[in-house]
């Protein structure tokens, strides 16, 4: 293969890899996608052009609002149908923006992201749900899950975000408590019945937070998928010094 030809090649990878795309309608929760930008003629293409100057892999409207959010906080999103984000967008009225009651309307906006097939999209739910996914009731050993935050309004949402920051796999709630663990502690724990862990969510009733009797409410934090996020990165800038490389040589 030639130089020039193998250029071609390489930056068409990259032109497809660094495709925006359409994520779905999501239901949004408290402290995720704050409004970045409000506008009586917003569009997606405009917030994503707001998120992405700030740096923010996912852009949401909703109504007039743009919201951008991190990659983690995404991921505790639950995805909605699509009749759900009814708003039209007042920048364009054949796009959707969402819905005013909690609806967002989420693109990516990240070079390094191309649009996926649906089967693909699929598999990437199918990841994220083994990624970040309930574990179940566990019975606390001695030295394991030491107390990293406590809060009247603690949820499992907050404890896993707490240990996705702490860079350990696995968060767990007791009551007010939030523990985060190795996966090399994890496994010396011995899984107890769901009716043994029923202490409701201070700041949600509907969830359960383990309880003081030594039981745990046990979350993986997603660690994995982020990990995954970051080899990714380092693919993309070996691909550009590639790029730089090939497109020097062919100039000579």
């Amino acid at each position: 293969m030639s130089r020039g030809l193998a250029l071609v090649v390489l930056l068409g990878l990259v032109g497809a890899i660094s495709a925006q795309s359409y994520k779905g309608c999501y239901k949004r929760k408290w402290g995720t996608f704050r409004t970045h930008e409000t506008s009586d003629d917003m569009t997606n293409q405009k917030c994503v052009a707001v998120c992405k100057k700030e740096g923010l892999p996912y852009a949401g409207t909703y109504g007039p609002k743009c919201g951008c959010e991190s990659a983690e906080k995404f991921e505790r999103l639950d995805k909605m149908d699509d009749s759900d984000c009814t708003t039209s967008c007042g920048g364009d009225v054949t796009q959707k923006c969402g819905e005013g009651n909690g609806r967002l309307t989420v693109w990516t906006t990240v070079e390094g992201k191309r649009e996926m097939t649906a089967e693909e999209d699929v598999e990437e739910e199918r990841r994220g749900l083994e990624t970040q996914s309930y574990k179940g009731c566990y019975k606390r050993k001695w030295g394991t899950f030491r107390t990293q935050a406590t809060s009247d309004d603690m949820t499992n949402q907050k404890c896993v975000d707490i240990c996705a920051k702490e860079g350990l796999p696995y968060a767990a709630t007791y009551e007010t408590k939030c523990g985060c663990e190795s996966a090399e502690k994890f496994a010396r724990l011995s899984p107890a019945d769901e009716s043994e862990c029923f202490s409701a969510c201070g700041g949600d009733a509907t969830q359960k937070c383990g309880q003081a009797n030594g039981r745990l409410s046990v979350w993986t934090t997603g660690n994995g998928k982020r990990e995954m996020a970051e080899g990714m990165e380092e693919v993309k800038e070996h691909l550009r010094e590639l790029i730089a490389k090939l497109s020097s040589a062919a100039e000579e």
